[in-house]
């Protein structure tokens, strides 16, 4: 403090770090506020800027293999399932997400805090950045505008029990409920897979239930990642597709809209601290970020809440 009382700027800077950090959603428990998504200066000026994030297709992602881990990890658990019709239909599924049209579509999350690990794997050039989001207000945006839902991404053996059970459960339900009600039909006239939307109606029927499940299974080693995730398909009318290229690849991806401005809800951009990485001027940085946010509240006034900006406290440099 000063001799007035106030807080000096850097304590002040330390004591707005803390309420950030635990403020952050817990992994573990599933509790908090804030979710961080780790970008680069491109990254962080499009998402201000056009007030969109990208969701790539889910088979253009890093982890290459991780559909077929959940292939397998799904097929284990449907190994004692009533569920037959989906059981033959596991390897058309997966393999229809090779259409753009059939496949999930995914922006990454995190919950790991000012992370060494995040800065290295997505922040990759000086300056870098972490959004950090508010995960309600986050999650209502993408599914008004999008049709999209924020997961939270299962590793252990446990974890992918407790995902499959959770889109399974009320599934086996409606089988047995349906199974009753045909008892005594001629078998060509059940339909096991009937009233299904009243199970997931966010799912258009049991691919994109399967598809949307595997995008939430990660082999084990990501752990640290912790990582959470928006996930949804293609709707033309609803989002626009486009491509980028990474290396070699062109990948599809998704521009969703994290802001609505239309004549019924007004929502402004769910984002409310900018954490500023490795960079040989985090001063200056941290003051241009500030010019950007003030730009971005004159425009979407008087929708849009204070956002706020500090550095990173990870002594990491990558320039």
């Amino acid at each position: 403090m000063d001799e007035t009382g106030k807080l000096d700027a850097k304590t002040a800077d330390d004591k707005l770090y803390d309420a950030l950090e635990q403020r952050t959603v817990n992994f573990e428990t599933d509790e908090g506020e804030l979710l961080w998504h780790y970008t680069t200066w491109e990254g962080l000026k499009g998402i201000f800027t056009k007030q969109e994030l990208w969701a790539s297709n889910a088979r253009c992602l890093n982890d290459h293999g991780e559909l077929e881990v959940a292939r397998e990890i799904l097929r284990s658990h449907l190994a004692d399932s009533p569920h037959d019709h989906l059981k033959t239909n596991l390897d058309g599924i997966f393999d229809r997400m090779k259409l753009p049209d059939a496949a999930p579509y995914i922006a990454c999350l995190s919950a790991a805090f000012d992370s060494l690990g995040q800065w290295r794997g997505y922040a990759t050039t000086a300056p870098s950045f972490a959004v950090g989001f508010n995960r309600v207000k986050l999650e209502k945006l993408v599914e008004m505008t999008s049709g999209f839902e924020v997961r939270k991404c299962a590793y252990s053996d446990e974890g992918h029990r407790i995902a499959v059970r959770a889109y399974l459960d009320p599934l086996d339900k409606l089988y047995r409920d349906l199974e009753r009600q045909n008892e005594g039909k001629d078998p060509r006239a059940r339909n096991v897979w009937m009233g299904f939307g009243r199970v997931h109606s966010k799912a258009q029927g049991r691919t994109y239930l399967v598809q949307r499940l595997a995008a939430q299974i990660k082999h084990r080693r990501f752990q640290p990642e912790l990582e959470y995730r928006l996930i949804g398909h293609w709707q033309s009318h609803l989002v626009k597709m486009d491509w980028f290229t990474r290396g070699a690849l062109v990948v599809p991806f998704l521009r969703l809209p994290i802001v609505r401005l239309g004549n019924g809800d007004r929502v402004g951009l769910p984002i409310e601290a900018v954490l500023v990485g490795a960079t040989p001027h985090p001063e200056m940085t941290v003051n241009v970020v500030q010019m950007m946010v003030e730009q971005l509240r004159v425009l979407l006034a008087p929708m849009q809440q204070l956002i706020n900006v500090t550095n990173s406290r990870i002594p990491f440099r990558n320039w």
